[in-house]
């Protein structure tokens, strides 16, 4: 009984710090070594073969990292001119394992990108949600 006590407690402050923390959530852009070490991570990840798309049919944007882990990040993939009939825009997300300085794509797709993979509030973050919107359906992410 106590140790149910101590979780509920537990989980009371949690939320009443990411509660408070709601909206201080804000992703910041990349910088732009960030956002050229990202593209080369989309370039050369198989994950949706992307690697296997030339890199004139997309452009790589809108690359966020999020300021509640740095070792995550967002961004959208865009059709060039030449290939807005043919390339599907999506986005993707990527991780900097610990300990490691490069940018791994995890998932790549047009609708729950990185559910289930990265924490349901740095998703938030990278997404700009606010209000309580979650980024997940529910079961489908990782609190």
């Amino acid at each position: 009984m106590r140790a149910i006590r101590s979780y509920a407690i537990a989980l009371t402050l949690v939320t009443a710090i990411l509660a408070a923390a709601g909206p201080a959530l804000a992703s910041r852009r990349a910088t732009p070594s960030q956002a050229r070490a990202l593209t080369r991570a989309v370039r050369t990840s198989a994950v949706g073969a992307i690697n296997r798309v030339p890199a004139n049919r997309y452009a790589v944007s809108r690359v966020r990292i999020s300021t509640l882990s740095r070792a995550w990040a967002m961004a959208s993939l865009v059709p060039t001119k030449a290939f807005v009939g043919s390339f599907q825009p999506a986005y993707f997300v990527a991780v900097k394992p610990a300990g490691t300085s490069t940018w791994v794509v995890v998932d790549l797709g047009s609708a729950q990108v990185g559910c289930g993979i990265a924490p349901d509030p740095v998703l938030s973050d990278l997404l700009g949600l606010k209000g309580g919107e979650q980024p997940c359906p529910p079961g489908e992410g990782i609190s």
